[in-house]
């Protein structure tokens, strides 16, 4: 599954470059609802994931994740983050990842 979360990662990647030099209102909501999809399904992950969660459970006061684990919680956090980007691009709120 980390390998997946990274695959998917290379995905939504491509998907903004391509948006980025060849971006036109259509291809924005096209963009969004890629984001969306990777989003969920890396969310499923998230709760699906059938390995090693923690390792060492309490190491000064805190859990420590397992790596695999960490790249799929940190993937799902950043491509949360790029959807909210996307949708306050698209609706006109805030141009961060799309000037112009």
């Amino acid at each position: 599954m980390p390998f997946l979360a990274i695959l998917l990662d290379c995905l939504t990647l491509g998907a903004y470059f391509f948006q980025l030099h060849f971006g036109s209102p259509f291809i924005y909501v096209l963009g969004i609802g890629l984001q969306i999809i990777v989003t969920l399904i890396q969310l499923g992950f998230c709760f699906s994931y059938k390995g090693k969660r923690y390792r060492n459970p309490w190491i000064f006061g805190i859990f420590k994740a397992t790596i695999p684990y960490s790249i799929i919680i940190v993937s799902t956090a950043v491509n949360g983050i790029m959807v909210i980007m996307y949708g306050f691009n698209l609706f006109g709120i805030n141009s961060v990842i799309f000037t112009g």
